[in-house]
């Protein structure tokens, strides 16, 4: 399986635009999260790529409290 990594691209004009590569589910955006408050700029567009709709396999277990 091919290793997740953020691959961040700056122009020549400093705009900045951030991919989570390899992520499999919601996790990419606690990756990119950080990254994108230490650039402090303004964001100009958002996409999200269909595998941030999925919740982490962890998040998708359903757990009963016992009584």
């Amino acid at each position: 399986m091919p290793q997740k990594h953020i691959k961040i691209i700056i122009r020549a004009d400093g705009a900045c635009s951030v991919d989570a590569v390899n992520f499999t589910d919601a996790t990419c955006q606690q990756a990119t999260d950080q990254i994108m408050r230490a650039l402090a700029g303004q964001v100009t567009a958002d996409r999200l790529k269909l595998e941030a709709q999925r919740l982490p396999p962890q998040a998708n277990n359903r757990r009963e409290a016992a009584r």
